[in-house]
């Protein structure tokens, strides 16, 4: 019978050959000089049963392996459900529902901050009849290339979503009134100067109309600030449209759009 190694020897000499069978195969368990190994590690004579050990032991780390993997693959489809929900399919945008989460944490972190916070209601000037001109193909690639000049106008902290149809609303945390035009004016400048850019050419600019509403001066709810927005915007276009106009002052920020 073979001579006995130390305890604490046999369980590292163990660990490493489980491991290396477990890794390379069992097929490992072939060579002398491991038949060996496993007899002086296990403390056995026999080497077939040491074999049943080490297989069994690799069946068990396959199956860990295998519910590892199963495992980061459902967390990866809840991830992408999550984004889904969150996020309009389209332009790539937050969506209202999201929004409707967003909203009342926004304006919590303003009052607790005492800070301002602006929301700006946009609209697709003539989209219906940009749709009807060039077909709803062209009209979504429109709505995609707006959704991604508001990401390249926003800040990290900035909440951008789509508002519904031709319609996105932005956040903008810590932004007055001064500073909330400003922004607004510049995405409007931009959006008026860019092509929309199709498969088949460059199609005409769609000009935007922007409504500003600031929280503390519209009433302090999400739902007042909403609705100021969204009457700045309606004078927007009562005015002509392609402006900014900010709620309950009726001032335009932009020149008129060219009819």
């Amino acid at each position: 019978m073979p001579a006995r190694i130390p305890r604490g020897q046999q369980v590292l000499v163990a660990t490493a050959v489980l491991v290396a069978t477990a890794t390379l195969g069992a097929s490992l368990v072939d060579p002398p000089w491991l038949r060996l190994a496993l007899v002086l590690a296990l403390g056995v004579t026999n080497v077939a049963v040491a074999i049943a050990v080490v297989r069994a032991q690799r069946a068990m780390l396959l199956e860990l392996a295998r519910e590892r993997v199963s495992e980061a693959a459902l967390r990866r489809s809840n991830e992408e459900l999550t984004f889904q929900t969150l996020h309009d399919p389209l332009t790539g945008l937050y969506n209202r529902r999201w929004l409707a989460e967003a909203l009342p944490r926004e304006i919590h972190r303003a009052e607790r901050r005492q800070l301002p916070l602006a929301a700006l209601l946009v609209d697709l000037d003539h989209f219906k009849q940009f749709n009807d001109t060039f077909g709803h193909q062209a009209g979504d690639e429109a709505l995609r290339q707006v959704g991604q000049l508001l990401q390249r106008h926003v800040r990290a902290e900035d909440v951008a979503c789509r508002y519904g149809g031709e319609e996105f609303l932005l956040l903008l945390p810590e932004a007055d009134a001064a500073v909330a035009l400003r922004r607004a004016e510049e995405l409007r400048a931009a959006a008026a100067s860019q092509p929309i850019r199709t498969g088949s050419g460059e199609l005409p600019p769609l000009p935007l109309s922007v409504g500003v509403a600031i929280l503390q001066e519209a009433g302090g709810t999400g739902d007042a600030l909403l609705a100021a927005a969204d009457a700045a915007l309606y004078e927007a276009k009562r005015q002509g449209r392609n402006r900014v106009v900010l709620a309950g002052s009726g001032s335009t920020a932009s020149v008129p759009a060219s009819r």
